[in-house]
């Protein structure tokens, strides 16, 4: 006898509070089916962001390893500005017209810039470290594969979380609604019963019996809101939304 209005107490607390958080949200109701659930669950799910984030790096990685087998690329630039340009002390303006042919081609320009650079550009291609290269080459290809099948693992994970807690609210709603038309079934039959009473037709036993009963299934009623409530949380949650957010399933 002791424990039962001490479960009631419980439910009708727990209602009381999850009740509260749906009434703040109560005019944000989403409205999905079972695929649009998994969809914003995959979207949202911290669990799959990571993932999908570890995969990244790990491909980033792979990546960088496998460029360490092309030949190594170096430039090398250099600049130097001196006071003025060394000229050549050869004058061949005043050899001689018989010799002219030899010196003809003689370049007689500047022996130095003011101003030279210089550019330098060497490819190598390394052996001896080829086996180290493609050793972490393959650690890290296995890395991104480790990375790969545990994002599957997270995707897995809350498409099954969110097709059981759908499942369940369904469940839940169904329930509180077969709850509530047998109180209002209940509530017809207890005014009824009143009315009889009061006409003499049937006893006050009669009606004891249906108040009891009434209360039971308002029991029941009200057990039945707060696990639809609660279902309807887990399953906002599963879905990256929050808390108190309402849920209009299709």
């Amino acid at each position: 006898g002791s424990r039962r209005p001490c479960r009631f107490l419980v439910i009708l607390v727990l209602l009381i509070s999850f009740g509260e958080a749906r009434g703040e949200g109560a005019s944000e109701a989403t409205r999905v089916n079972m695929d649009q659930a998994v969809e914003r669950a995959l979207k949202r799910s911290a669990a799959s962001a990571a993932a999908r984030h570890a995969v990244a790096a790990t491909e980033a990685r792979r990546k960088s390893a496998r460029g360490a087998f092309l030949p190594l690329l170096s430039v090398e630039a250099g600049l130097q500005i001196w006071d003025r340009a060394m000229e050549s002390p050869f004058d061949v303006s005043g050899v001689p017209a018989e010799f002219q042919p030899l010196v003809a081609g003689f370049d007689t320009g500047p022996l130095r810039e003011q101003v030279k650079f210089q550019t330098t550009v060497s490819i190598a291609q390394p052996l001896t470290p080829l086996y180290g290269i493609y050793q972490g080459y393959k650690a890290a290809k296995l890395a991104r594969d480790a990375a790969t099948h545990a994002l599957r693992a997270r995707n897995q994970d809350a498409v099954f979380t969110t097709q059981r807690g759908y499942i369940q609210l369904k469940r839940a709603l169904a329930g509180l609604e077969i709850a509530e038309s047998s109180l209002v079934l209940l509530d017809a039959q207890l005014a009824r019963t009143k009315a009889l009473v009061k006409a003499g037709v049937v006893e006050n036993n009669d009606l004891l019996k249906v108040e009891v009963a009434r209360a039971r299934v308002q029991e029941g009623v009200i057990s039945a809101r707060a696990g639809a409530t609660l279902a309807e949380t887990a399953l906002a949650l599963a879905m990256g939304l929050g808390g108190g957010r309402r849920l209009d399933l299709t």
